[in-house]
């Protein structure tokens, strides 16, 4: 599978993986019941255009799990896969929902990002309904590394700029609530589904577009709120601030084009705001545009490279049980965001009803919310820890997020 060396943030997932597994999942849902055979046909002619699937490798197995699909997904999200850096890492699978059919695959997140798999699906639903041939060629890799890729700019590294931009970060989380934790007890997951209202994502648009504000803030914005509500914090009287942390899709930022590279190019920031930010959810806004603008303007790519770099170094001079303790103690995030919109011209097809990205939590965040646009729909979906969460908080999570959405 692995066609180049990992870059630095799959070695670190790797590293997360030794705790518990860390692996993301991608569901459509589409028009009708497609045969099994069928699916599980396309799925293999996909990979072999795509050249995905390696000589001899089995990768016949189609999943037809008889659970609802967030069981499903939960089911999968703590299932490891092989303890092999080379072992196959999809699990496809194909689940009836009425009229209609979910085809998704689990995944180790440590192989590909949601751009990765995107490629994947679109070629795996294109051969379903027929399409022939393959509207794409085999897969690029990129074998430079993220310092490379992400830390320079015209061939110089702003190495001044990268580290104290990093400094302002981690000085900022270190007065952020750390959540609370459940020993050997935190790492299992739970995948909880939602989806906003008709239109309602369409209206915040135009809202945004009206205010001159980005979608993705007032996103962070409710979030903050809701994870400030429902998540449980350790109260500190040097730690009263809330943060909560944003995935980052890094190849916009690259010095050459990822836009087809199959791969994972992610990167983190975070966002802290203190008990005076929460008394206006226009005050709360406004902390939001002025960090995320800041970040943008000292530059996200260098600063994610040199966090997933001081995390890896770090992780290889601690005992693997303590990971997780020392992410919360470092960067105590309360939640963290995953969003993606997908475009007219990234249409997986006009049978697509609905899609669905599912993100872990790992050592970072006791909850990971992933958003995803398409076609006027904005669909949901909460990763959480039951030990810390309930099933109760976690569904009251995604009702203040989107209700919070509704009047922003």
């Amino acid at each position: 599978m692995n066609a180049v060396p990992p870059n630095v943030l799959q070695k670190l997932f790797r590293s997360w993986e030794t705790v518990h597994p860390y692996n993301a999942a991608q569901v459509v849902k589409v028009c009708g019941a497609p045969a099994q055979a069928n699916v599980a046909g396309a799925w293999n002619a996909a990979l072999a255009a795509l050249q995905l699937g390696p000589a001899g490798i089995n990768c016949e197995t189609l999943l037809t799990p008889s659970l609802s699909l967030d069981e499903h997904l939960s089911a999968e999200l703590n299932r490891p896969f092989a303890d092999d850096v080379d072992a196959w890492p999809f699990r496809p699978f194909l689940l009836r929902d009425g009229d209609n059919s979910w085809i998704g695959l689990t995944y180790r997140h440590c192989v590909a990002d949601s751009v990765s798999i995107r490629i994947v699906l679109r070629e795996w639903l294109g051969r379903l309904a027929g399409a022939s041939p393959a509207a794409r060629g085999p897969v690029t890799h990129v074998d430079e590394s993220y310092w490379k890729l992400f830390a320079a700019r015209d061939g110089r590294v702003r190495l001044d700029q990268t580290i104290s931009t990093f400094i302002r970060g981690h000085q900022r989380l270190r007065s952020a609530q750390k959540p609370v934790t459940s020993g050997d007890q935190d790492y299992p997951v739970r995948v909880a589904l939602g989806e906003a209202p008709a239109g309602l994502i369409d209206a915040l648009r135009r809202d945004c577009r009206l205010r001159e504000a980005r979608v993705s803030d007032v996103m962070l914005a409710s979030l903050l709120n809701s994870a400030r509500r429902h998540v449980p914090l350790q109260l500190r009287h040097n730690r009263r601030d809330v943060a909560v942390g944003c995935i980052v899709n890094l190849r916009p930022f690259a010095r050459r084009d990822l836009a087809d590279a199959f791969g994972l190019y992610l990167g983190f920031t975070s966002i802290v705001c203190s008990p005076k930010d929460f008394s206006s959810r226009s005050k709360l806004l406004q902390k939001v545009r002025r960090q995320t603008a800041m970040q943008r303007r000292h530059g996200i790519a260098p600063a994610c490279t040199v966090w997933v770099n001081a995390g890896l170094t770090l992780g290889r001079f601690m005992p693997k049980p303590r990971l997780y303790h020392f992410y919360r103690k470092s960067m105590p995030l309360a939640a963290g965001l995953s969003s993606v919109r997908i475009r007219v011209g990234d249409s997986l097809g006009p049978e697509v009803l609905d899609y669905v990205r599912i993100s872990p939590t790992g050592p970072i965040a006791p909850a990971v919310l992933s958003t995803t646009e398409m076609n006027g729909r904005l669909s949901l979906a909460l990763t959480y820890r039951p030990s810390v969460l309930s099933e109760q908080s976690a569904r009251a999570m995604l009702d203040d997020f989107v209700d919070a959405l509704r009047v922003s």
